[in-house]
């Protein structure tokens, strides 16, 4: 009797241990499928959202390999099948250059680049030591500039050229700011923005320029970047708010490019801004980096706002396919009687655009002025002419 009992025992385990091992197979062998594998984000905290695929009753969960880096919650809450991981960047003020860190699903990884604090880190272990002789006051940071609620938003695009190289080859960025200005805009992208490079003179234009439109505007400025290659120098996309950000997100595309976005409250409403330079000598490339960005401009809020230098003209493919799903606010406002200039921003040609999504539902364009910037001596402060687009806020 008790060897029966003991073969009985035998047996129960093995069926347990073969149902476990089933169980184990059948949770490796379902996967998963990430709407991305890679996402970059400024310094600052960022949030947003993945998207998983997976087969019905595929139970997965979502973990996260850095403390900085926070899975907030999933849907399901008991994840299956299709859903939903809330994720979390917080504000990096430990790690002066760019750190990485991975949330894994079922083992797809999902790497995630945050920004470096630089001299903006701190390490409240550390004690500070103390002043020696007495120290002049700290100057008050600059005061958000006062919206006044109702008043339209003003975003500007403009292709800095390599952070403010002229057509007279002369390198001089308060060029730039002083058109920024002349736009009275409250948001700005730019383009070809470049850190530690010899086009910036080994210096970070974002800071720059950041800190020269405070200086000739009064108020705070708001920055966030992306470099093309995720790399710790070079040019890329920045930018620039007189709006505090909500969150920011980057997005590596093919060939070497990028896209930024920010996340804004205008008068209670969200808007995301995305920024974005496409490849300049291959259309195949473009169609690529178009192909890429839509999908991941789909995660982001309505209403959204697409900027950038598209390398493309309006009856270019690549443009084509942006208006399946985004309206070119130029043509739109040539069609309304509300455009002002003739659009080109690259000598003759218009390249540089401003496009709303189609669902945006309380954005409503309300003029768009391609500004020319030639002065007297025939002097551009860059290769490119900005453009300009005002929305009402309803």
């Amino acid at each position: 009797m008790p060897g029966k009992i003991v073969r009985i025992a035998l047996a129960v385990a093995a069926a347990l241990i073969v149902s476990h091992t089933s169980a184990q197979a059948q949770t490796a062998s379902c996967g998963v499928v990430l709407d991305k594998t890679a996402i970059f984000v400024g310094q600052i905290e960022a949030n947003w959202t993945m998207i998983v695929t997976a087969p019905a009753g595929c139970a997965w969960t979502a973990t996260s390999d850095s403390d900085w880096l926070v899975v907030k919650s999933t849907t399901p809450t008991f994840p299956a099948g299709n859903g939903t991981v809330k994720v979390r960047a917080v504000t990096n003020v430990t790690a002066p250059t760019r750190r990485i860190g991975r949330v894994s699903v079922n083992g797809v990884l999902y790497a995630v680049t945050q920004e470096g604090c630089g001299a903006r880190c701190t390490n409240p272990t550390t004690p500070q030591p103390q002043p020696q002789q007495p120290q002049p006051p700290t100057p008050p940071a600059p005061a958000d500039k006062v919206r006044v609620p109702g008043s339209p938003l003003r975003i500007l695009q403009y292709n800095t050229h390599h952070g403010g190289w002229g057509t007279d080859g002369v390198y001089n960025p308060d060029r730039i700011v002083a058109q920024i200005v002349r736009a009275n805009a409250d948001v700005v992208t730019m383009n070809e923005v470049e850190q530690g490079t010899g086009w910036s003179k080994g210096l970070d234009q974002v800071k720059i320029y950041k800190e020269r439109l405070e200086k000739a505007t009064g108020y705070a400025w708001y920055a966030v970047f992306a470099n093309h290659a995720g790399w710790t120098s070079g040019n890329g996309n920045l930018i620039l708010s007189t709006l505090p950000f909500i969150a920011t997100a980057g997005y590596l595309l093919p060939a070497y490019r990028s896209a930024v976005d920010a996340t804004i409250d205008v008068d209670g409403r969200l808007v995301n801004i995305v920024a974005t330079h496409l490849d300049n000598e291959n259309a195949t490339n473009r169609l690529n980096e178009i192909k890429a960005l839509q999908p991941w401009a789909v995660t982001l809020a309505e209403d959204r706002v697409i900027l950038g230098d598209f390398n493309a003209r309006p009856e270019a493919t690549e443009i084509r396919n942006m208006q399946i799903d985004y309206v070119d606010t130029w043509k739109a406002a040539v069609a309304a009687g509300t455009a002002i200039g003739d659009g080109a921003t690259h000598g003759t040609h218009r390249i540089d655009y401003v496009f709303l999504s189609k669902n945006a539902s309380f954005l409503k364009l309300a003029s768009v002025e391609s500004f020319k910037t030639k002065d007297a001596a025939g002097v551009m402060p860059s290769d490119h002419d900005p453009v300009l687009a005002v929305f009402n806020v309803q």
